[in-house]
């Protein structure tokens, strides 16, 4: 059983705390001013680049394994792609994002979008203010990393899904890979 948070305390103190919560209601800016909001959203987005993400989607999982299939290697790191064919999982990429693959060597970056959090065009005419958010933030990172050198290729999860020989083509042409499947 779950215990209360104000279990033990006396009513002017419990009253005082939910004083302070309500007034603290509101975005960062309201309450600490602008300058102090934005370096905590660049702290929280600094952190945030650097956890660990352990769980790896179904499109991801399939991408994944196909490269495997074309003799590509996965690395535990960017720093240790030595060869053409290495490729790193969800590491992050000069604090800017965590893409989903990441060959170092050749400035390639794979990322498999989901339909309904990317807001996939051919399935959605009109976008709700989370995938408008998760768009605006994929373009702001394709110019970021584009103006740093990398080549970002974005693949649908309908795509991947429906048209699975296509996409192992695709990946196999990008990377110059001979199939021999």
């Amino acid at each position: 059983m779950q215990k209360a948070w104000n279990k033990g305390l006396n009513k002017e103190n419990n009253l005082f705390i939910r004083k302070q919560a309500k007034s603290l209601k509101g975005s960062w800016e309201l309450n600490y001013g602008k300058e102090h909001a934005e370096k905590r959203k660049a702290k929280v987005r600094a952190a945030r680049l650097k956890q660990s993400f352990n769980k790896i989607s179904s499109i991801e999982l399939k991408t994944k394994k196909i490269l495997l299939r074309l003799g590509c290697k996965e690395k535990q790191s960017i720093d240790k792609c030595a060869s053409w064919l290495d490729f790193a999982c969800q590491q992050p990429i000069g604090g800017i994002c965590v893409p989903d693959f990441i060959f170092p060597l050749q400035s390639l970056i794979i990322n498999c979008d989901g339909d309904y959090w990317h807001g996939n065009p051919e399935l959605f005419n009109e976008l709700d203010t989370i995938q408008k958010k998760v768009r605006k933030r994929d373009s702001r990172q394709n110019k970021l990393l584009n103006e740093k050198g990398w080549l970002i290729l974005r693949f649908w999860e309908s795509f991947i899904k429906e048209n699975e020989e296509r996409y192992t083509k695709d990946l196999s042409n990008m990377l110059d890979i001979q199939l021999t499947l």
